[in-house]
């Protein structure tokens, strides 16, 4: 029997990371592989995922490792960033590119995973790394 699709809203979602260098050796390989083509010193790590809980829920959730597969978060999580409604927070990023970024990440019936790959993608062209699940 095929799967169903699900119809809830879900979001796009992001956390501000430490630096770089604070990773392990293993993670920032992983993120350098995941960033390839990247800018030697990036703005900032962010990490990127899905859920159709609010931000700050999910974001609690990593840092408790609950379902959470690599631990970015629960690792090197300094804060969440609130996608759909506060980018003001991050440096660099002009008004067309937060807007960009708001389409992406509010609450919408369409295929969360390519969306949430999306942002990561427009995050890493504006000169940050990116790492997901």
């Amino acid at each position: 029997m095929a799967k169903k699709k699900s119809t809830a809203q879900r979001i796009v979602y992001a956390g501000l990371l430490m630096p770089l260098r604070h990773f392990t050796p293993a993670d920032k390989n992983r993120v350098l592989r995941a960033n390839e083509g990247g800018k030697k010193s990036p703005k900032q790590v962010i990490y990127v995922g899905e859920t159709g809980l609010p931000t700050e829920e999910r974001y609690l959730q990593h840092l408790l490792k609950y379902k959470s597969q690599r631990g970015w978060i629960h690792k090197y999580g300094i804060r969440p960033i609130e996608l759909a409604r506060r980018l003001a927070d991050l440096d660099g990023l002009s008004p067309s590119v937060k807007k960009e970024i708001y389409m992406l990440s509010r609450p919408l019936r369409t295929d969360s995973k390519e969306r949430e790959a999306a942002v990561a993608a427009i995050f890493r062209r504006e000169g940050f790394y990116a790492v997901s699940a």
